[in-house]
């Protein structure tokens, strides 16, 4: 062989190794973002997610703070001697949970409450402390990888929807004159508006979504960027971890787009987001507002950081909630 092909061959094998290697260090990213973002919160020793109340246990928070109020709400839905536990098969055989709530004076209005990441349905206690007081009956989902349900992955939203507009067909099956709204907060109002972005029973009447995110992808870049000092590059990440995303889980990241569903959205839906939100950022309120296609209204909670205005302001929440529903029940 000539010195020449010689020469040729170790270059080539030299640039082989170094995309090799490449190739190699994105996909050990992927993995690991994955692994921090979006395995369940039953799979990490410690919770190490910026937006998940359960890291705040430990934080000394006085009796009277947002957060007390909010456990104390949780308090009240695990000890409801009315709770059941129900439980449905998913299009993908996972095992879902949920828990149903019937107050005593109850009318036919329904109301879905649907949790934040890395939470569970008794998160949600304070929520549904308000609906049952107003004679709602309640259906409380575990998304999937969360609580008692199956799953091996957080959905960020996107086949959630369909777990969510499976547990509404069970719901109308027991209960078909039942008028439907749907409340989520965070993960959970991401995966409520992408539930609207598709046809829907004329059961369901209105949607109250609080500080969702525009789109995973974005939500994703935003933590990253603010939380993950700066060692995550973000182009290559996100490109990482859509990829690992796809073959661990079996969805696009690009696909749980809420601000997507809500231009096809029919349904009235109430915009809410705290104004000291750190966590989903306070821009993308607005955006989503402007894009929704339904019959809509936008509001803002002062002084609440992420997925804590029902705490810091519970007059003006549940005024703006009980008007905004007025209007279509």
């Amino acid at each position: 062989m000539s010195q020449m092909k010689k020469s040729k061959l170790s270059l080539g094998l030299l640039a082989g190794a170094g995309v090799s290697g490449l190739v190699g260090s994105i996909s050990r990213m992927g993995n690991s973002l994955y692994d921090l973002t979006l395995l369940p919160m039953r799979e990490h020793e410690t919770p190490i997610a910026p937006f998940s109340s359960q890291k705040l246990l430990g934080s000394g928070a006085p009796p009277e703070s947002p957060l007390h109020t909010l456990l104390d709400g949780r308090a009240w839905l695990e000890q409801h001697p009315f709770r059941k536990d129900i439980f449905l098969n998913s299009r993908d055989g996972l095992r879902l949970h949920a828990v149903t709530l019937t107050p005593s004076n109850h009318t036919n209005r329904w109301a879905v409450c649907i949790h934040g990441f890395w939470e569970d349905c008794n998160s949600m206690g304070l929520y549904a402390r308000h609906y049952y007081e107003q004679g709602y009956q309640l259906l409380l989902p575990d998304l999937r990888g969360h609580g008692e349900s199956e799953g091996s992955y957080v959905g960020m939203g996107f086949d959630d929807r369909l777990d969510i507009i499976s547990w509404i067909s069970v719901l109308l099956r027991r209960h078909p004159d039942a008028q439907v709204i749907l409340h989520g907060v965070a993960i959970g109002a991401a995966t409520v508006l992408m539930t609207t972005g598709g046809a829907l029973p004329s059961a369901i009447r209105a949607t109250v979504s609080d500080c969702s995110y525009t789109s995973a992808t974005e939500e994703l870049q935003w933590l990253y960027q603010h939380f993950g000092a700066g060692r995550f590059p973000k182009a290559p990440a996100l490109a990482a971890l859509r990829q690992v995303t796809k073959l661990r889980a079996g969805y696009d990241l690009k696909d749980a787009s809420p601000i997507h569903a809500v231009s096809a959205s029919k349904t009235p839906t109430l915009f809410l987001h705290g104004e000291q939100d750190s966590v989903v950022p306070t821009s993308m309120l607005p955006q989503l507002y402007s894009a929704a296609a339904c019959p809509k209204d936008m509001r803002w909670i002062q002084g609440a950081e992420h997925a804590m205005s029902v705490a810091v302001d519970s007059k003006r929440y549940w005024s703006l909630v009980d008007s905004f529903l007025a209007s279509y029940l």
